[in-house]
């Protein structure tokens, strides 16, 4: 319901056909949706629920919600939802495989390209991906180990959030925040300069009424965005004290963490505040993080090496 136009204000015909392909892999026709060009859509004006900004976004929020969903993994793997292939930009997916190895069956769990890997052989000729697979434990544990690089490195842990807070979106929402309140502002203008129409006699108190409950109805709905809104945004103050609290995070790390295990669970759950997505180069070696922490690594045999590069510059391998 969420992803419906109609809740922005446009209903979109002649979007959708339906059309008979044969499958290769099924090896029968089948009927597929198919959707039209986006200049062949016919845009129908409807009343909106919530503005066009709002709309985005929420679109934007189901994105966010899907990277790092967690509710289809089976195994344990790190960095699951969180990569995608920097040779043709598909997500990589977990896989594990199984063998039996002296009587003892043994996984191996990897990481690997959807654009190599889709089960669909016609997309995997038009993405034409040639990345490998790569043991989820290796990049696992080189990703882990340049997060605890940074923990350890106060400096550098607080430039990172810096960057980060200074790069985020809250400008943005907090440039909405003002429209909102433009618009609240034009709607309560609206209904004084109705009264004042109302009171020169301009039309009935039944007209009256009908109108006004219009424009409560859009102040009930600005108003309600306006709270949604106002809790994703990070004021500088809060942004201090979720510093501080991540700052304090790393101190317990450094005193307490850095010559133990840490628990899988707290190991994501670092990895996700300070990740938002990592582009991955299994054939060059090579990993990207964006987020909090940022900067390219490799990945250089069964014991990995971990080597920051310029953020303007894609490593090669005569970087290793």
């Amino acid at each position: 319901m969420v992803k419906n136009s109609v809740y922005k204000g446009e209903f979109v015909a002649h979007r959708w056909c339906y059309e008979k392909v044969y499958s290769e892999r099924l090896q029968r026709t089948v009927t597929h949706k198919v959707e039209y060009p986006p200049e062949e859509w016919i845009i129908v004006p409807v009343p909106a629920i919530v503005i066009p900004k709002a709309w985005e976004l929420a679109q934007d929020a189901l994105v966010r919600n899907r990277s790092v969903s967690l509710r289809n993994t089976k195994v344990d793997f790190l960095l699951v939802n969180l990569l995608k292939c920097a040779g043709c930009g598909y997500s990589c997916l977990t896989n594990v495989r199984s063998c039996r190895s002296g009587g003892k069956k043994q996984y191996y769990p990897s990481y690997r390209c959807l654009g190599r890997n889709n089960p669909t052989k016609v997309v995997r000729e038009q993405v034409g991906c040639t990345q490998s697979q790569i043991s989820s434990k290796k990049l696992d544990d080189a990703v882990w180990k340049v997060i605890m690089d940074i923990l350890t490195e106060p400096a550098n842990l607080g430039q990172a959030l810096d960057d980060y807070y200074a790069n985020s979106d809250v400008g943005e929402t907090q440039a909405h925040l003002e429209f909102i309140d433009q618009q609240l502002q034009e709607r309560q203008n609206e209904d004084e300069r109705l009264y004042r129409a109302y009171m020169k006699g301009a039309f009935d108190e039944e007209e009256l009424a009908e109108r006004r409950r219009e424009i409560k109805k859009a102040i009930q709905v600005l108003r309600e965005e306006r709270g949604k809104l106002s809790e994703r945004v990070m004021t500088q103050e809060e942004f201090a004290e979720h510093k501080a609290q991540v700052a304090g995070f790393a101190d317990r790390v450094r005193t307490k963490l850095l010559n133990v295990d840490v628990p899988f669970e707290t190991k994501r759950r670092i990895v996700r505040m300070l990740v938002d997505h990592i582009d991955l180069n299994v054939n060059e070696g090579w990993f990207r993080i964006y987020g909090v922490l940022k900067g390219t690594f490799s990945v250089e045999g069964e014991d990995f090496e971990t080597i920051q590069m310029a953020a303007d510059a894609m490593p090669s391998r005569a970087c290793f």
